[in-house]
């Protein structure tokens, strides 16, 4: 939030989530493409780096452990490093990025995966995929792994996925969870967020979204909950997932969605004072994450086009959006 300099801007966010909402205001701006070394944000990115190592322990987690559900924060963070390290191959992230990813291993549920703290004995879909996406990177990068963390979390997806592709939230047949006081204002039967974290995750793990039938049967759930602002409907979380599960699938579900997530995006960015160039924080998890959190989010949606290669070179119309092209020709700059 560049242009918040007299602290005026709304929708701080909860502190407990700093790490979090750090992390992916991070992976926001690597995604463009801007590193602690290059580019004009390349200040912002170097603090924002600094700062997770800063609040990284020495057993390796990002942000504390004050918060019960520390693990997302922990997640995202790593997720931010392991790219930071992906990207610049710089000895200064390597370490952190690494301790990151161990810690990850240690809080895995033996043969299961991952929900609240270390070993918890629970597992929930929406920790597991921040742990997956995490994973993928650091597999990406270089970094130690262990694959058997991945297969498990795949036979986990599989239990709480049913018959018609839908996955639950922690097994199958409950859906995304909402705050105190948040159900009736955001119904979460509106959202398919867990269906398209599970499957990003398949197809990340391995999965052909041309022959997978759970991927196909997820796909074809979240077609029918395409992104649009009204606030019953407004989940970003969702969105985001959905975005880069649905560009990975690619095909004509993949043209719809798109087409409704920029509509749905782009002419809701704020143009005007300090909160120019970001979005409201209007959805079920905004009061949480604030504007920063609703801003890199939604910034990662339209980044899509770019940010990850597809897996299987699914195909698929790739309509531009202007948030793009700036990024292109930012990218040509360099």
């Amino acid at each position: 939030m560049v242009n918040c300099k007299t602290n005026q801007c709304s929708g701080k966010g909860g502190p407990l989530y700093d790490a979090g909402v750090s992390g992916l205001a991070l992976l926001a701006f690597l995604g463009a493409g801007y590193t602690h070394d290059s580019g004009r944000f390349k200040d912002t990115v170097k603090k924002g780096l600094r700062y997770l190592v800063k609040i990284q322990d020495p057993e390796g987690c990002f942000g504390g452990r004050s918060a019960n559900n520390f693990t997302y924060g922990h997640a995202i963070c790593t997720l931010a490093m392991a790219e930071a390290y992906g990207l610049t191959n710089s000895t200064l992230f390597k370490e952190p990025a690494q301790k990151g990813v161990d810690f990850i291993g240690q809080c895995k549920n033996p043969y299961k995966a991952w929900r609240y703290g270390i070993r918890p004995g629970e597992n929930d879909m929406s920790v597991t995929g921040w742990m997956v996406m995490a994973l993928k990177s650091a597999k990406m990068a270089g970094l130690n792994y262990n694959p058997n963390d991945l297969k498990d979390a795949l036979n986990f997806i599989d239990e709480i996925t049913d018959s018609y592709g839908k996955t639950g939230y922690t097994m199958q047949g409950n859906g995304p969870v909402r705050t105190e006081g948040k159900q009736e204002e955001f119904p979460s039967d509106n959202s398919e967020a867990m269906t398209a974290a599970a499957v990003l995750c398949r197809i990340l793990m391995g999965e052909d979204p041309t022959t997978s039938d759970k991927v196909k049967k997820g796909v074809g759930l979240m077609v029918k909950k395409l992104p649009v602002w009204e606030k019953p409907k407004l989940d970003f979380y969702y969105w985001y997932y959905g975005t880069l599960a649905m560009y990975q699938a690619g095909g004509s579900e993949w043209n719809e969605w798109n087409k409704a997530m920029q509509g749905a995006i782009i002419d809701k960015m704020r143009k005007d004072g300090d909160e120019k160039g970001s979005w409201d924080p209007d959805d079920c998890w905004g009061e949480e994450g604030g504007r920063i959190y609703s801003t890199a989010l939604l910034t990662m949606c339209l980044e899509v086009y770019y940010r990850y290669d597809r897996v299987f070179g699914t195909t698929g119309e790739r309509k531009q959006s202007g948030s793009h092209d700036a990024g292109e020709k930012d990218k040509e700059k360099k």
